[in-house]
């Protein structure tokens, strides 16, 4: 659990490719709004798992985990399912969450591992500045990673930033210049301070 683009999704696939096995990543809009629905869509992806020995990631699975109230019944239903499909799901499945607070306690007990996600701090967003950069063949210590990681964005936001500049870069037929990482970074800083967050 933790806040978006920290490394939640990143960490299920990496122990995927670590044992060498499938991952099969599952929206919330995949799992349907009704006990009933989710049900049925999680025995389906249970089932289609089992043979490849795959992994399972439920990806920002709020809703299924959230604390149950008696204003909500639907929902209510919905964890109810979940805690009892989770009891006895042998293989491994992950559940990302952005609001630990809220999630039911009955979860606690069985949940065998939960890892906190806190904020990217500045020597995290410039590895990660570096990984994609290196990545895209750009030299990193020419495009200051060092101060692109001064911004507090999170992981998503600075691979965004780094697809937006390679396409402007392209657009420009020129390498990828400091420039257009500056240019993709203020238009995320500035939908970010537009959207509150």
């Amino acid at each position: 659990h933790g806040p978006p683009g920290v490394g939640k999704t990143l960490t299920a696939e990496a122990i995927a490719e670590l044992l060498r096995r499938p991952l099969y990543v599952v929206s919330m809009g995949e799992l349907g709004a009704s006990a009933d629905a989710l049900e049925r869509a999680l025995n389906e992806v249970f089932a289609l798992c089992a043979p490849w020995g795959a992994l399972v990631l439920i990806d920002e699975a709020e809703m299924l985990l959230e604390r149950r109230s008696k204003d909500a019944l639907v929902r209510n239903a919905m964890v109810c399912v979940m805690l009892r499909l989770i009891e006895y799901y042998p293989a491994v499945l992950f559940l990302t969450s952005n609001r630990a607070r809220s999630i039911d306690p009955a979860f606690q007990s069985r949940v065998q591992c939960a890892l906190q996600y806190e904020p990217l701090g500045a020597d995290a967003r410039a590895q990660v500045w570096a990984n994609l950069l290196n990545a895209a063949g750009a030299d990193e210590d020419e495009l200051r990673v060092d101060q692109l990681a001064q911004h507090a964005l999170n992981g998503r936001q600075i691979k965004n930033a780094v697809q937006l500049a390679l396409a402007l870069s392209r657009r420009d037929g020129a390498p990828l210049s400091r420039a257009h990482l500056e240019q993709t970074v203020a238009i995320t800083l500035d939908f970010v301070a537009h959207a509150g967050g």
